[in-house]
């Protein structure tokens, strides 16, 4: 195993070691498993709120966004993250309150609480059926990019189409 190697693996695991340690650090403080979910319902909205945007930005916004700003010179991109912003603003400021007031943990929850069960059993249909096929999309961006880099690396062996989609696939 060549230094280079070592080294990342040694960062790697440092890395894990720590996120390891601060989670194990934290779970202490945890009763129940709503105190661990929902933060025991003392986060403010827009701490909510950023964690939510932090975790909703995939490989295909990473590795599209500049491009398609690039390509089309334009800011096309940034105008809908903006209004993008605002909307998560509104929607956070509105029912992580709500939430707290009803005692909720989910939207699903919500649902059922306002609409009955019929409601909740839909939305929670139709978001699987959605995350799902975009869960397929958001896997696949990066792996294009490593048959890229691979391509880059070996002219002399690049991927097929065939071994493109069992690459990707």
């Amino acid at each position: 195993m060549s230094s280079a190697i070592a080294l990342d693996l040694l960062i790697i695991g440092i890395y894990f070691a720590i996120i390891i340690g601060i989670g194990v650090h934290f779970s202490r403080r945890n009763n129940n498993v709503s105190d661990f979910a929902l933060g025991g319902r003392s986060i403010p909205w827009w701490a909510v709120l950023a964690s939510i945007l932090a975790s909703e930005i995939s490989a295909g916004t990473f590795f599209g966004t500049p491009g398609e700003g690039f390509r089309l010179r334009n800011y096309t991109y940034a105008q809908l993250m903006v209004g993008y912003l605002l909307a998560r603003l509104v929607v956070s400021a509105v029912f992580i309150p709500a939430y707290y007031k009803h005692n909720v943990v989910s939207i699903y929850e919500f649902l059922e609480l306002r609409f009955g069960p019929r409601t909740r059993r839909i939305a929670s249909a139709v978001f699987l059926l959605t995350r799902s096929l975009a869960s397929g999309s958001r896997l696949w961006v990066p792996t294009l990019l490593l048959v890229v880099i691979w391509n880059q690396m070996n002219p002399e062996r690049p991927l097929g189409n065939w071994e493109q989609f069992w690459f990707t696939g």
